[in-house]
């Protein structure tokens, strides 16, 4: 009853509208499309083909043992290297308590698979970096697909409330720009400014969206799903230098 009465007060927020090109009005760098459906079904197969491997590791991903949802991610080739020397023993979230880290990043690490991607995916991916990039042109050189840096899938697993949060860059939350394709299921994308402005918009199956820039550095964002066992597939592209997400998002949301 708590969620039915979370989703009816949801669905009264002020909806985002996107122009033809997909870009929203407001924030700056958020965006929405359609894919095609044989991209849909080839990013659907690379949630799969990750998910049969991460789940034959000791621990399948996520941040509590008790929770059923889990995630992990697809490392495409030479992704693993770059992001062990960028990330070091940061794989955690921010919020983990200084004495949990360690562990958390351990059971991150092996939530990563490497993977190899077919002629499918690869296309599939490059076309959502270029709807991205035609929305969204002030962002265009972090989603070329050399940036591509994981793939990530999440299975919510009964649970239709995915609680408004910002990922950390320079945590388990990293990516410059992450593009979100719901593969299975749909929900409604809630968007939080710093200043308690609240949106939203709506995300059918076989759909992304995309944060960058605003949208990605100064909004929480979260879902409510109308199917429980939705599944999204996160691309997320580049990496932040210290100083720059010290400056997008540390300073803002901690040092303020």
């Amino acid at each position: 009853k708590a969620l039915e009465a979370e989703a009816k007060r949801i669905r009264k927020l002020p909806e985002i509208a996107f122009d033809a090109a997909g870009a929203a009005a407001r924030p700056e760098g958020l965006a929405r499309w359609r894919l095609a459906a044989a991209d849909v079904e080839a990013l659907r197969g690379a949630q799969d083909a990750i998910a049969a491997q991460i789940q034959r590791m000791p621990w399948a991903g996520g941040s509590d043992d008790g929770d059923r949802r889990w995630r992990g991610y697809g490392l495409p080739p030479g992704a693993r290297r770059r992001l062990g020397a960028w990330m070091g023993d940061r794989f955690h979230s921010f919020e983990t308590p200084l004495e949990l880290r360690a562990a958390e990043a351990e059971r991150n690490w092996r939530s990563c698979a490497d993977v190899a991607l077919t002629e499918a995916v690869e296309g599939a991916v490059r076309r959502c970096a270029e709807k991205a990039s035609k929305a969204l042109p002030a962002h265009a050189n972090e989603l070329a697909p050399a940036n591509l840096i994981a793939l990530q899938p999440n299975a919510h697993a009964g649970n239709r409330h995915l609680p408004r949060h910002l990922d950390w860059p320079r945590h388990d939350g990293f990516g410059v720009v992450i593009v979100t394709v719901a593969v299975r299921g749909a929900g409604t994308v809630v968007l939080e400014s710093r200043s308690g402005d609240i949106v939203r918009f709506d995300l059918p199956e076989g759909h992304a969206y995309c944060l960058a820039g605003a949208a990605r550095h100064a909004w929480l964002h979260g879902v409510v799903g109308s199917d429980p066992d939705r599944e999204s597939l996160n691309l997320r592209f580049g990496l932040h230098s210290y100083a720059r997400a010290r400056a997008e998002v540390y300073e803002k949301w901690v040092d303020a």
